[in-house]
């Protein structure tokens, strides 16, 4: 059965609530957990790929584009090499995909073993 749901406010068990705008709105639009090394997925939702631009570097390609380019990005990666700092930074933004770069704590360009980025926005 197929159907709609309309609400102004959520309420939890406790009596708790909070409108349902901020729920939609606080949800992750995109995420991604993959490999940077092997260049594969692990899990995903609205991700269509991670393209190897070059060392560190990647692009996220979303499955639905983001209504404008002006999201949230929060990203980490774990190297699994002999350094153990790594920060990545966003390189850009649209509405069909974001770039970002991997660094150890030289600010050398790395693969990540694991990258993991969330998207919140409208």
């Amino acid at each position: 059965m197929a159907g709609t749901i309309v609400s102004d406010t959520i309420q939890n068990g406790a009596g708790a609530s909070t409108s349902t705008t901020n729920v939609i709105n606080g949800c992750a639009k995109a995420w991604v957990n993959y490999n940077g090394v092997s260049q594969t997925i692990s899990n995903s939702f609205n991700v269509s790929s991670v393209t190897y631009s070059a060392v560190g570097i990647y692009v996220v390609n979303f499955s639905t584009a983001m209504p404008n380019a002006n999201y949230v990005t929060q990203l980490t990666g774990n190297n699994s090499g002999s350094r153990l700092n790594t920060y990545g930074y966003i390189n850009s933004q649209t509405t069909s995909a974001m770039t970002c770069t991997f660094c150890d704590d030289q600010s050398t360009h790395i693969d990540v073993s694991i990258g993991s980025i969330a998207i919140f926005g409208n």
